[in-house]
């Protein structure tokens, strides 16, 4: 399960997402994830609501590659790696 973005910067330096999704079998978006992240700064404090409720309307399931709960542990993951680097960028 892989997690993409797009997102704004607003001018106090606060990270605006204006899409997050996660790909899966088909494309889901966490807008769990985004409205947590609205008006949040992208280090490890701000985006720590995002990752709590990252998994929040997935349903991942079952293949010879991962399992459902090994996607849902690993999302959090891969959405900190890509916010934290985002704001590097």
């Amino acid at each position: 399960m892989h997690c993409r973005a797009i997102a704004g910067r607003e001018r106090s330096g606060s990270r605006r997402a204006d899409r997050l999704w996660c790909d899966g079998p088909t494309p889901l978006r966490a807008k769990s994830a985004e409205r947590a992240l609205e008006g949040r700064t992208l280090d490890a404090a701000g985006i720590a609501t995002v990752l709590a409720v990252a998994a929040e309307g997935t349903n991942p399931t079952d293949d010879a590659i991962a399992s459902a709960w090994w996607r849902r542990e690993i999302l959090p993951v891969h959405l900190r790696r890509l916010l934290l680097g985002a704001g590097q960028a």
